[in-house]
């Protein structure tokens, strides 16, 4: 890559490798991938990952800043392949501990998690998807806030109090697990980080539709990787 991303960032994935190369992670952490079964394929900031629904995953080793517990963000562009499939999944922190789907509930998008304590994050976080375009999905906790994006777009944010629980498994983008619930779709710009404020996501997403918009002090840059 051709810039560290530091700043709040734990791993930040361009996802413009060559097909069924190591997808390297952009911040000094390196949680690069170490299976990396995918197409290189249009997407929305240059080249994205094409996943195909039936074998296609991407597998990042555990490590403990990967284990969000109460102060996180996840963000991506997402472009499903069709509208057809059902019970995907999008990424999962081995097993379940946090997920986002695809199409459990008919044209949508969700987190999901099986180990936590407190309120259930999966409440409210429902976003609706009818198209096959490409869009921007972001999940942000701060410990106190839950809220869920679509475009650059609140659909919630809500006092809400949860942990999720920490696993020594892998991350997995693309599928649940190997040949378990793969998604045929387009995914780009992946980003774990800590939590995120709603003037960054939508700084985010305008970015990424083609908006040019700085950062500023919050994205630090570094000598080539």
């Amino acid at each position: 890559e051709a810039a560290v991303f530091s700043n709040g960032f734990v791993a930040r994935y361009a996802m413009s490798e060559a097909t069924d190369a190591a997808v390297f992670d952009s911040t000094s952490n390196n949680h690069d991938s170490t299976v990396h079964l995918s197409d290189t394929g249009t997407g929305q900031i240059g080249p994205g990952r094409v996943f195909n629904g039936s074998s296609d995953l991407l597998s990042i080793p555990d490590a403990n800043d990967l284990d969000f517990t109460t102060n996180f963000a996840v963000s991506m562009w997402f472009k499903p392949t069709n509208l057809t499939q059902t019970n995907r999944y999008i990424l999962n922190k081995q097993a379940n501990r946090y997920a986002i789907l695809w199409e459990y509930v008919n044209n949508t998008v969700e987190f999901y998690s099986s180990a936590f304590s407190g309120t259930d994050p999966r409440t409210g976080s429902q976003l609706v998807i009818i198209d096959l375009n490409q869009h921007h999905i972001a999940y942000c906790y701060d410990g106190a806030t839950w809220a869920a994006y679509l475009d650059g777009e609140p659909v919630l944010s809500t006092a809400r109090t949860f942990a999720l629980l920490t696993t020594a498994n892998p991350l997995i983008v693309g599928a649940a697990s190997a040949s378990v619930a793969n998604i045929a779709a387009t995914i780009d710009e992946v980003h774990l980080a800590a939590s995120r404020s709603a003037s960054w996501i939508k700084a985010e997403y305008l970015s990424g539709a083609g908006t040019l918009f700085s950062f500023a002090a919050q994205e630090a840059f570094a000598a080539p990787k």
